[in-house]
């Protein structure tokens, strides 16, 4: 019997002190969720996501505190001869990750852990030992891969359809609710029949386009696969929002509902 009282107390005391971290998380959570940026958090991503001052100013509100929420909880490691992950950088890649974010619930990207940074492109090698150069990646296990350059580099030019941050994170998004296939976790709302009728046929689309050397508003790359033509669509939907619309206007309504924006109304 005094066994049984000692597992007892033992496991009450375990459910408190998880309690107790639970509601501290979420009260710091919701904290965060209702803040706003520095004036040097703000000037840092202006200078390097030229995107920002074109978002609604609504979202950009959601966006701060989305991000700060993921800056909060997010770890960031500096790899390949990178020194140091500055603070600029973290503000920057949180920015752009929970622009993808803001029509979600809960906080930014749960399964995320961390987040690898390269100053460039780096080399990797495969299970048969071959070698690749990469800019970026993303794995269902909890953590993304970014080249600093390309991350600036992409958010400078808001108009060629590539952008890494978007493109990565898009990957996340996509593993949310499992293995990724190109299929999201879609919000209640949503069109559950035509997603993966529309997207099936704008990828068939485009490898025909890609394979005939017709010219395409989406990046060529996203014939790789389901998952990949769902990241490059998304890279495209924010930075070829008008022209995705006229050449493929079901596509482009599906992901305005998903993220629940639409850039073609932009500034």
């Amino acid at each position: 019997m005094d066994g049984i009282l000692v597992i007892l107390v033992a496991t009450a005391v375990v459910l408190g002190i998880c309690y107790w971290r639970w509601k501290k998380r979420s009260q710091r959570r919701r904290l965060l969720a209702t803040s706003t940026f520095s004036e040097e958090q703000h000037q840092w991503v202006r200078q390097n996501w030229k995107l920002w001052d074109e978002l609604p100013e609504g979202l950009r509100t959601e966006i701060e505190g989305l991000a700060l929420v993921f800056l909060d909880e997010k770890v960031f490691e500096a790899c390949g001869g990178l020194l140091d992950v500055t603070d600029e950088m973290r503000t920057v890649v949180a920015a752009q990750a929970c622009l993808l974010w803001s029509n979600q619930r809960g906080a930014p990207y749960p399964a995320l852990r961390a987040i690898l940074m390269y100053p460039d492109a780096y080399r990797v090698k495969d299970d048969y030992g071959m070698e690749s150069v990469r800019l970026g990646e993303s794995w269902s296990r909890g953590t993304v891969v970014l080249a600093w350059n390309s991350v600036r580099g992409g958010g400078l030019n808001d108009e060629d359809g590539h952008n890494l941050v978007l493109h990565e994170f898009a990957h996340q998004l996509d593993t949310v609710n499992g293995p990724a296939d190109g299929f999201p976790e879609l919000p209640p709302n949503a069109d559950f029949e035509s997603w993966p009728k529309v997207f099936g046929r704008e990828f068939k689309t485009l490898c025909d386009d890609v394979d005939s050397g017709r010219k395409t508003v989406m990046d060529s790359y996203g014939t790789t696969n389901e998952a990949e033509f769902f990241a490059v669509a998304t890279e495209t939907f924010f930075e070829k929002a008008r022209k995705m619309e006229e050449e493929h206007p079901e596509l482009y309504q599906l992901l305005s509902d998903f993220f629940a924006t639409d850039p073609k109304s932009w500034s």
